[in-house]
């Protein structure tokens, strides 16, 4: 009797994949853990959810400017009984789907890159992948989004249309629509596979393939239809998030000149590259793609459709294409740059494809020679490093020091100061409270003698401007008490 040989390689890729995985979750697990106070973005999502798990309107219908998908204010209402208004509890969604997500790109990348140990690499940039870290402790659905949207590619190159059965249709037919309903990433992917789907079947056009058809598209249509109809244009802000939208891109959905481009692909690698090395990256997609049809075929455009999608709704005005509203692409942009230099795999078609996707991997690392992730020391070392709110300590001084008539000035992030006044209603906050004036216009129209509170904010990502009221109130009022906080400083002072 033959014994079977251990494939090595096979047990060292699984060691090391363990290995990347284990990292990527400490370092997850290191930044959901440093309980930073909620902000101003997830103030407005959890009031929304307040309302939606407290039973006053449905689970697809938000009343507040922020709002996800239902299926995130569903699994967000256990957590919610279980351990109440908790920053930790709230946050475990997006850094349980943040763990989850490193796993589907080990399976994903594994299944696509064929060339031993290279399917690691992507998987790594994941793992350090400072603006994943970023939304592993931040109460929105970007961690989520990013993780259906791996899920939904690893569905594209492991199932096959023609070999799906119809009671096999009918059930992806319904996990398409409940994925509709937990991730926006979703929409992007359904309408696009179905979209390349459908083109194909009216070119080799048969009743028994269109009948399959519907009955895979027509409940994931029904229930995408559905949440498009109750969440988007039955929003009372539908306005306002279109001019939100407009500010941000300056009037533009899409990358119009070179700047866009460049601070879209350096958010997304978080590398210092020059515009040669730039348009090598595009190009190594363009070429990866072409790679993958010759491979993939049809399952190639599947992987690509969602981009398609979301690039010809930026054109039309519709939806931006920026920084994170595209962040669930960074997988497929890492596949398409990474299988160019897949030479294993390509050294099976011949020689040459072999020794031409070597050279592309050797291309490929010396882009990546910039990769700094010197940043991770200060995660680790930093509770305050991804600091987006200061409201927490803003409050607790407040119940101490607020006397009635005092006057509170809260603009921007501290806004969700709101979320921990909701059980002891300390303040009213519909007077003597500014969350949107400049400082300087406000502090005018405060009569004098009044008490101010203002938490001077010296946390990340906020520029210069709270450092200036910090100047101005010392040098114009008198100051009453100063308390100096890790992410900033509270200052009460007289008017």
């Amino acid at each position: 009797m033959s014994e079977k040989k251990i494939n090595f390689v096979g047990v060292f890729e699984i060691i090391f994949a363990v290995i990347v995985i284990l990292a990527g979750i400490v370092l997850r697990w290191k930044v959901w853990q440093t309980d930073l106070s909620f902000w101003v973005d997830e103030d407005a999502l959890i009031r929304n959810a307040f309302g939606i798990l407290d039973g006053k309107y449905p689970i697809w219908r938000g009343l507040e400017a922020e709002y996800s998908p239902p299926m995130f204010f569903a699994l967000t209402k256990p957590l919610y009984w279980i351990f109440g208004l908790n920053e930790i509890a709230f946050r475990f969604l997006p850094f349980m789907a943040s763990v989850l997500a490193l796993l589907a790109m080990a399976v994903l990348s594994k299944k696509v890159l064929k060339t031993p140990f290279l399917f690691l690499i992507p998987l790594a940039i994941l793992a350090v992948n400072e603006n994943l870290l970023f939304y592993t402790q931040y109460y929105k659905f970007y961690a989520t989004d990013f993780l259906v949207a791996l899920l939904i590619s690893i569905a594209v190159f492991y199932l096959s249309f023609d070999k799906m059965s119809y009671k096999q249709a009918v059930l992806w037919g319904i996990l398409s629509g409940v994925a509709s309903w937990s991730a926006y990433s979703a929409i992007f992917y359904l309408v696009g596979i179905f979209g390349v789907l459908f083109v194909k079947i009216l070119f080799n056009f048969s009743k028994a393939k269109f009948f399959k058809f519907l009955i895979l598209s027509v409940p994931a249509g029904i229930l995408t239809c559905w949440y498009y109809i109750e969440v988007v244009i039955r929003r009372t802000n539908l306005e306002w998030l279109k001019s939100a939208w407009n500010e941000i891109g300056n009037g533009y959905f899409y990358p119009h000149n070179y700047d866009d481009v460049f601070n879209l692909f350096h958010y997304h690698t978080a590398l210092n590259f020059s515009t040669w090395q730039l348009w090598a990256f595009i190009a190594l997609m363009v070429i990866g793609f072409v790679l993958m049809i010759l491979k993939y075929k049809l399952k190639a455009i599947y992987f690509v459709s969602p981009c398609v999608v979301m690039l010809l709704l930026a054109f039309a005005g519709k939806y931006p294409f920026i920084e994170r509203q595209t962040l669930f692409l960074l997988p497929m942009f890492l596949i398409l740059i990474f299988k160019t230099g897949d030479f294993v795999d390509f050294y099976k078609n011949g020689k040459v494809f072999g020794i031409v996707s070597f050279c592309f991997l050797i291309v490929v690392a010396n882009l990546w020679k910039t990769f700094d992730i010197s940043y991770l020391r200060e995660i680790w070392d930093n509770r305050q490093y991804f600091c987006m709110s200061t409201a927490r300590e803003f409050y607790k001084h407040l119940e101490t020091e607020y006397r009635q008539g005092d006057w509170v000035y809260s603009k921007g992030r501290d806004a969700s100061l709101r979320i921990y006044d909701r059980d002891n209603n300390l303040i009213n906050f519909d007077k003597n409270i500014e969350e949107v004036e400049d400082f300087d216009n406000f502090v005018k129209r405060i009569p004098l003698g009044s008490r101010v509170h203002i938490y001077i904010a010296e946390y990340p990502f906020v520029g210069d401007e709270f450092l200036k009221n910090y100047d101005f109130i010392k040098n114009n009022y008198a100051i009453i008490q100063e308390i100096k906080e890790p992410s900033g400083i509270y200052v009460l002072f007289r008017r």
